[in-house]
């Protein structure tokens, strides 16, 4: 059986841009995600792992995102308290895990639908949500996160020229088997 770090591996995570606080974010969320991803495989044996990696992922995401939505004016409270105590220099120095963590988990995830070449357009919408909750509670630039979580997506797409390839084929073939059937 494969694990989740070699498939995220083959679908272009070493090539993401990360922090070496973001490898290691990104690490204990596979590591958290793994016992998930198995079962999934052991339960699905005629699936892709790939398909599990995503499912996995998909899980994983919309959990933190349902927990940033819950908890955004806690967290935007925690982090003006901090600013307006400690101001800009040291502020930047205490933030909170949860924002750090959905980025994180969005950008695997995105990058794992890229790989499978699913749609741009529900991808760009995904990668818009994350970016909006995440400006609820960072005060982050939207078109600047929504632009770095897509790269991921481009990544993952990048990496799965075999899917593309089947892809084309398969539909001239269905496209040859019409004309002279």
């Amino acid at each position: 059986m494969t694990n989740l770090t070699d498939i995220l591996a083959s679908a272009g995570m070493n090539e993401l841009t990360l922090s070496s606080e973001d490898q290691v974010r990104s690490r204990n969320i596979i590591k958290t995600c793994d016992a998930i991803f198995n079962q999934a495989c052991q339960n699905n044996p005629e699936k892709s792992p790939f398909d599990m990696a995503l499912g996995t992922l998909t899980k994983a995401q919309m959990e933190l995102m349902v927990n940033i939505e819950t908890q955004a004016d806690t967290l935007k409270s925690m982090g003006d308290i901090i600013q307006n105590t400690l101001g800009g220099e040291h502020s930047d120095k205490f933030s909170a895990e949860l924002p750090k963590d959905l980025l994180c988990c969005t950008r695997l995830w995105l990058m794992a639908q890229g790989y499978l070449q699913m749609d741009f357009s529900l991808a760009n919408d995904h990668a818009t949500q994350t970016s909006e909750a995440l400006a609820k509670v960072e005060n982050s630039d939207i078109e600047k996160t929504r632009t770095e979580l897509m790269k991921a997506f481009y990544i993952g797409k990048s990496h799965n020229s075999v899917v593309t390839k089947h892809s084309v084929f398969s539909r001239v073939s269905a496209w040859l088997s019409k004309t002279f059937s």
